[in-house]
């Protein structure tokens, strides 16, 4: 009747009187433009758990580290996950488990360079590229490579970023440059090798040099993270948890704000 419709109309008209104002404020964020950052990375930025009771799980949205960072910046910034488990900077894998793409069949599916430059020009602008590759050229069928081999391998990637023009104004995106994690043979990833976390701690190294002035801008990151120091792996020696993806988050926080100057 009447008397009980009244309450409902006026409180229908209230609802979407709040949903216009909702959308005029996302129209207003909209219009500011938030920073654009790309994680192009594998498995550990995908989220795979590397917990025993979750092992080789993804985590959930909440808990992986490339929610957490856009959290963390508060409005400031659009985090875009382009995490795929398997993947490598620029090398074939004729063993990765991913179905056939490319005219390369599966040994293409994993190759990181090959997806890179689609994935930067569909997202673009990109203001920040947080690269997360390395992890898997470290296991042995893909050569041997050395670890100097599979540093080069990512600066490939360093330098098609600075080249793409993918970045804000047609010019290029800024990179933060992840380690790949120091991995502890547990018994979990023997594709990996028993000498896993030396060569891998040997890469890290590597790593390092790969920014100015150690090597030319164009092919340089603009700042390194050395995730062996920010954060141990889980049980599975090759994967975090969710404290490890809180740690990341933070350290990967801290180098974004400093590389755009917020």
């Amino acid at each position: 009747d009447i008397k009980t419709s009244l309450p409902v109309a006026a409180s229908t008209f209230e609802y979407n009187m709040k949903r216009a104002r909702d959308s005029e404020d996302a129209m207003t964020t909209a219009d500011a433009s938030p920073f654009t950052i790309l994680c192009f990375g594998d498995s550990n930025t995908h989220g795979y758990d590397g917990t025993q009771a979750r092992l080789g799980e993804r985590m959930p949205y909440g808990k992986r580290w490339t929610t957490l960072l856009e959290r963390q910046l508060g409005g400031k910034a659009i985090v875009i996950p382009e995490g795929l488990n398997g993947r490598t900077s620029n090398f074939d894998d004729p063993l990765n488990s991913l179905p056939p793409c490319c005219d390369g069949g599966d040994a293409a599916s994993a190759n990181g360079r090959r997806f890179l430059l689609p994935c930067l020009h569909s997202h673009k602008p990109v203001d920040v590229v947080v690269l997360g590759l390395g992890c898997n050229d470290l296991k042995p069928r893909l050569g041997p490579l050395s670890p100097s081999e599979i540093a080069k391998g990512c600066q490939r990637l360093i330098a098609d970023i600075k080249k793409s023009n993918a970045g804000p104004n047609g010019g290029a995106p800024l990179v933060v440059l992840l380690s790949p994690p120091l991995i502890i043979h547990r018994g979990f990833h023997p594709d990996f090798g028993v000498d896993c976390e030396a060569r891998s701690r040997q890469t890290i190294d590597e790593f390092s040099q790969l920014r100015v002035p150690k090597v030319s801008a164009e092919k340089a990151a603009d700042v390194f993270i050395d995730l062996g120091a920010v954060a141990s792996t889980s049980d599975d020696g090759l994967h975090f948890d969710y404290d490890g993806a809180v740690k990341i988050a933070e350290a990967v926080k801290q180098q974004v704000l400093k590389v755009l100057d917020i």
